[in-house]
């Protein structure tokens, strides 16, 4: 298993917490690499709406930043492994998109920078 400190992605800060509306990948600070992918994804979400795909690997660095054990990460003999892990996207309004995780219920995700 990887250590607390092996997933904390430099230039990512400023996490706005758990209950944000959006889901769990708010943050005030990415780098602008990551930041125009997610750009990218978020648009792509905005035209095919409510739907369930394929977490991107921005998601998933993201979520092991928050101190998250994703189940691609599991061994496969552990039964909540698997090989993808599916975002699901739903928008609560017309345009605030919510991002969530159903096979992550039960952790809770931790801000690195109060650590």
């Amino acid at each position: 298993m990887a250590t607390a400190t092996e997933h904390i992605i430099p230039g990512v800060s400023g996490w706005l917490g758990a209950d944000d509306p959006r889901g769990w990948l708010t943050f005030a600070v990415v780098p602008d690499e990551m930041r125009d992918r997610l750009d990218a994804t978020q648009h792509a979400d905005y035209v095919a709406r409510n739907r369930i795909r394929p977490a991107t690997l921005d998601e998933l660095a993201l979520l092991r930043h928050l101190g998250l054990v994703l189940p691609p990460d599991l061994p496969q003999s552990d039964p909540r492994y698997r090989a993808t892990l599916q975002t699901v996207v739903t928008y609560v309004s017309a345009t605030l998109r919510n991002l969530s995780w159903s096979v992550l219920t039960g952790q809770t995700p931790t801000d690195p920078a109060a650590s």
